[in-house]
């Protein structure tokens, strides 16, 4: 849990990390 709430910081900053934000969600 706690590495997600990091990946989901970085993904509102970087547009890379939203990109992964959303393959994590859809996975």
């Amino acid at each position: 849990m706690a590495v997600s709430g990091i990946i989901l910081a970085g993904g509102r900053s970087s547009r890379m990390g939203r990109d992964k934000t959303l393959l994590l969600y859809d996975n």
